[in-house]
């Protein structure tokens, strides 16, 4: 069974091609999980400003920092993916269109740095449907 978080807003539960049963629940990380595999869901706005702006950046961190912990205290072998909705050339133009103050290049090495410190996966889809697909094939057990 996949547990989506209460708080997701934008689920993929609602894509045409979602076919694994769910149920909704808090999750204190990620937004997806069937237990084994955790899906932090980004839109390209989402990734913007969850890496560009610093309030959403230590908050982002933080929720790393909980799965960290949560795989360090339970020894269970778990993985995270950011599972984000659009390609790198989507961010750099909603970075032009927003008018804002960063680098898509310091986006990029921010989530590197994610991907090295809390040994998560970043997965860039195409598109809101091609990372739904991404998402439920990752969330098969």
């Amino acid at each position: 069974m996949i547990i989506e978080d209460t708080r997701e807003k934008k689920s993929f539960t609602l894509c045409e091609s979602w076919s694994l049963p769910f149920e909704r629940h808090k999750l204190d990380f990620g937004d997806y999980t069937n237990g084994i595999v955790y899906i932090e869901r980004k839109s390209i706005p989402d990734v913007v400003n969850s890496v560009g702006l610093s309030k959403n950046w230590k908050r982002l961190q933080a929720e790393m920092e909980r799965y960290e912990t949560h795989k360090l205290t339970t020894g269970e072998n778990t993985s995270m993916f950011i599972v984000i909705e659009g390609t790198q050339i989507d961010m750099a133009d909603e970075i032009v269109r927003r008018k804002r103050r960063i680098l898509p290049s310091t986006i990029i090495h921010k989530l590197e740095d994610l991907e090295k410190i809390y040994e998560v996966t970043v997965v860039w889809a195409d598109d809101r449907e091609i990372a739904c697909l991404i998402s439920q094939e990752l969330l098969k057990e």
